[in-house]
Formats: structure tokens, C-alpha cells, sequence
């Protein structure tokens, strides 16, 4: 049952990713197409591209959010309540359902993400400091991947917790869960920073990542923040497993449907 609800939810979320992402894909090939034209008008056909492709990415992902936010309201709290409680599924089901679809959707925005910033500006000097980093950093590559993909998961995570928790109490029910996704997603950040204060204080090369300045090269500003990304990496993937069991234990518990 989990993998019929994931494969329904999924294609819900996602029913206009393809038009955004297939769009963002192809303005970027264009722009791409068009970096070498001097004149007038190739600039700005080439500049226009650019921000059309720069707005359609941002597009997908801000369509994926809301629709994984709206979708998971109205199948488990609005229109669509009572028809789901009527399966035999358990909560837990419903909860892996959502967070799954919502993860996997995130992941295809992030490979579509970096494939048109790939696009519009992997080439000749961006692409020696790409070749520099994979060769030196492969780790803090992949732990700045980890952190982006954690931190949304975070994010995702904070409003589905808010909206069961938020239902669960008896008055003004839409601010409290408002309340409770900004306490869930700013307290992660503020946590996170914290830690990386007071590990600062322990360890020098922590320390690092306050020393940064923006006159700095870009290599250098990756070398300090090198040990951070492995901190927020690993501190993201535990506050979302965190939440993960928050929201899914309050499901479980009942919440009343509209």
C-alpha cells in the first residue's frame, strides 16, 4: 500500500515539475547557445535567457514545496480527510507516505537545480575552481550536498510536524502551526549555530568559519567553512530524523479533520 499512496502522491507533487524543469532546461541550453554573441541584441537575448531560466528553476521548486504542503493538508486534515481515514492504512503509512514523496521530489529539484546552474555558468574559470574542489574537497562537496538536502528535508519536515501538531490543540489552530513550523525551522538554524560557536571555542578549525571575509578567494572561503559543512550535514540529517518522529508519533495519537 505505502508504494501505491507514494507513487499517487508523488505524481501529484509533481504534476507540473516536468513543464518547469524540461522548461528551465531548455532556456538554459539556449542561454548556453548564445554566451558567445557580442552584439547588442545577442547580449540581451542572451541575459534575458538567463533570468528566464534562473526564474523557471526557482519555479519548480517553489511549485514542489507548495504542492507538497498544500497536498499534505488535504489529505490528512481538509478535503480529502475523510476519504483516506476510511482506508485500511495506518497513520504511520500515510506520514511515510508524505515525507517520502516530499524527500524524492527535493532530490529531482536539486539534480534539475544544479543541471541549469551547470548550464548558465559551468565554463572556463568556474570550471578549473569545479575541478580544483573535486580533486582537493571531494568531502566538503559532499557534505555541502548532504546539508542542502538535509536542510530542506528539515524544512519539509518542520511544516508537516507543525500542521499535525498545530491541529492538535484546541484554539487558534493556523497560528500555532505557523508558530510551530517557524520554531521548528529557525530553531535548527539557530541550534546549529550554537554548536558551531561553541565547538569554535574548542577547536580552532572551527574557528575558521567566523574569519571569512568577502575579499577572500573562493578556495580559501571552502578550505574555512570545510569543517561546518560536515557539522551542518550531520547535524541536519539528526534534527530531520528528530522530526521524522515527532510528527510521525502525534499523527499516530489522532488529529481531528475538517
Amino acid at each position: 500500500m505505502l508504494t501505491k499512496l507514494l507513487k499517487l502522491n508523488f505524481l501529484w507533487v509533481n504534476k507540473f515539475a516536468l513543464y518547469f524543469g524540461g522548461g528551465a532546461l531548455i532556456l538554459g541550453l539556449a542561454s548556453r547557445l548564445t554566451t558567445d554573441l557580442t552584439s547588442v541584441v545577442g547580449i540581451i537575448i542572451h541575459n534575458t535567457l538567463q533570468s528566464l531560466a534562473i526564474s523557471a528553476v526557482i519555479g519548480l521548486v517553489a511549485n514542489v514545496l507548495a504542492r507538497s504542503f498544500v497536498h499534505f493538508k488535504n489529505t490528512l486534515i481538509r478535503d480529502e480527510a475523510y476519504l483516506h481515514r476510511t482506508l485500511p492504512v495506518e497513520p504511520s503509512v500515510h506520514w511515510n507516505t508524505h515525507t517520502l514523496s516530499f524527500f524524492f521530489s527535493m532530490l529531482i529539484c536539486l539534480v534539475a537545480v544544479l543541471g541549469v546552474l551547470a548550464l548558465l555558468f559551468l565554463k572556463g574559470e568556474v570550471w578549473e575552481t569545479i575541478k580544483t574542489l573535486l580533486e582537493s574537497h571531494v568531502s566538503t562537496i559532499v557534505f555541502l550536498l548532504l546539508t542542502l538536502i538535509f536542510e530542506v528535508t528539515t524544512l519539509g519536515l518542520s511544516v508537516f510536524s507543525a500542521t499535525i501538531l498545530g491541529r492538535r490543540t484546541h484554539k487558534h489552530r493556523n497560528l500555532a502551526t505557523g508558530l510551530y513550523a517557524i520554531v521548528f525551522y529557525l530553531g535548527a538554524q539557530i541550534l546549529l549555530l550554537g554548536l558551531a560557536f561553541i565547538l569554535s571555542q574548542l577547536f580552532p578549525s572551527f574557528a575558521n568559519i567566523f574569519n571569512a571575509t568577502s575579499d577572500m578567494p573562493f578556495l580559501d572561503v571552502v578550505k574555512n567553512f570545510q569543517n561546518f559543512f560536515i557539522l551542518s550535514g550531520i547535524f541536519y540529517a539528526l534534527y530531520s530524523i528528530a522530526l521524522y518522529f515527532l510528527g510521525k508519533r502525534s499523527l499516530e495519537k489522532g488529529v481531528d479533520v475538517e
